[in-house]
């Protein structure tokens, strides 16, 4: 058991829970004897006990560590970067950024959102970070420090994990031509000169030459076939995010593209497979009917067995 004075300060500090003091996913007991109520002296093992855990419980890990900031909706967060995996030995993130302003969300320290690989979003302090490279010398990898991560068991414990921003927070673009490929997700493409919808928007990629659109065909012969639509104005003349639209004007052959023209290569060798143990099949029949008409004597309905002529 626990004496009144502990529990009561533990109370108020927001570590009490149940019997004893949970600290986070640790429980530990008190064993020290209850105070009487008239006895406003606090003993030396009550004061020691307490001073632990007010030190255990500011020193928590990242996950442990209870947040007192309002989650933003989760429409209105973003991603930013992937955890891939642990740096070094002091608890440093290697993280590949998906954003175009990397030094703004990784080396200016303060609070992030981190969705962490269960699915729960986080609020995070950054402490600070510096440009680093991939396994194969890629650009857009960072090596990101956060408050209360400390040891590489800690930042493994991470990995996968997913940096967000909330939207309004985001820069504002400089051009009237550019967007936020968050944005364009969902958007509904429609065909300029009949203004016949045709797909939506589900994927905005990055091909080393250009942006390209990946559009989701919705007609009924379509099955869910996608096409890549180059992100350049003479093939997407209108962008409208608030109507909720993109205009495409395609040139001759690009929306059929990867379209099915007859059977696959797998269907024509399977059809051939079928084909050469079809006739096998036949073969066989054709070959036990001829042993059995050998064997009564007749061979394509002829009698067979020598006769004698009567002279």
């Amino acid at each position: 058991r626990c004496g009144w004075r502990v529990m009561a300060a533990a109370a108020r500090h927001g570590v009490l829970g149940g019997r004893g003091v949970s600290l986070g996913s640790r429980r530990i007991r008190c064993r020290t004897p209850l105070t009487r109520a008239g006895d406003n002296s606090r003993t030396s093992a009550e004061s020691e006990i307490f001073g632990a855990l007010l030190d255990e419980h500011t020193n928590l890990p990242i996950a442990a560590q209870p947040s007192t900031t309002a989650l933003p909706p989760q429409e209105c967060l973003v991603e930013a970067g992937h955890v891939l995996r642990a740096h070094g030995l002091h608890g440093e993130l290697h993280v590949r950024a998906t954003t175009d302003f990397p030094e703004d969300r990784f080396c200016t320290p303060g609070q992030r959102w981190l969705r962490l690989p269960g699915g729960v979003v986080e609020a995070v302090e950054l402490e600070g970070g510096r440009p680093g490279a991939g396994r194969r010398g890629e650009e857009g990898h960072w090596l990101v420090a956060l408050h209360g991560v400390t040891t590489r068991e800690e930042a493994e414990d991470l990995q996968g994990a997913v940096f967000l921003v909330d939207v309004n927070e985001r820069p504002p673009l400089d051009a009237e031509d550019e967007f936020y490929a968050q944005d364009l997700l969902g958007l509904t493409a429609i065909l300029q000169d009949t203004r016949a919808p045709i797909g939506e928007v589900v994927d905005v990629l990055d091909s080393g030459g250009g942006q390209l659109l990946q559009v989701e065909l919705t007609g009924p012969d379509e099955g869910g076939r996608r096409v890549y639509v180059p992100f350049v104005r003479e093939i997407v003349p209108v962008v409208d995010v608030a109507a909720g639209v993109v205009e495409l004007e395609p040139p001759p052959g690009l929306l059929e593209l990867g379209k099915r023209q007859g059977p696959t290569r797998k269907e024509r060798m399977r059809e051939r497979s079928r084909a050469y143990f079809r006739n096998r099949r036949q073969r066989r029949r054709q070959e036990n009917s001829t042993k059995e008409q050998m064997s009564d004597g007749t061979t394509d309905g002829e009698n067979s067995r020598p006769t004698c002529e009567q002279s």
